[in-house]
């Protein structure tokens, strides 16, 4: 006896149509592609959520300077460990940089 297997993904199978001119398709097209989505997806998540965030696509010297904090963050949390029990300001101050550069990091990834 053959077991099915357990589909995670969603199958749609119903179609809605709206119209739009043809200047008005190609922005949406346009947000869509600039979201990182297809235009189903761009229209569907517009309609249920009212909102979508697009994110912007890092070009390759991007990355690597946000791969290249990502290691100095990790240098200089090192670092203040090593510091935390010989001078407190410092460890605050180096703290406070570490937070700051997380928080930047985790805006793009």
């Amino acid at each position: 006896m053959k077991t099915r297997k357990n589909n995670s993904s969603i199958f749609r199978s119903a179609i809605i149509k709206f119209r739009c001119s043809v200047g008005e398709k190609t922005i949406i097209r346009r947000q869509a592609a600039a979201s990182g989505k297809t235009l189903s997806e761009y229209c569907r998540g517009q309609a249920l959520h009212g909102k979508i965030y697009a994110t912007r696509r890092l070009t390759p010297e991007e990355r690597q300077y946000f791969i290249t904090l990502k290691d100095q963050n990790l240098g200089l949390a090192r670092i203040s460990n090593l510091i935390r029990n010989r001078d407190p300001a410092l460890y605050r101050a180096v703290g406070e940089f570490l937070t700051d550069a997380r928080t930047l990091y985790n805006q793009f990834f």
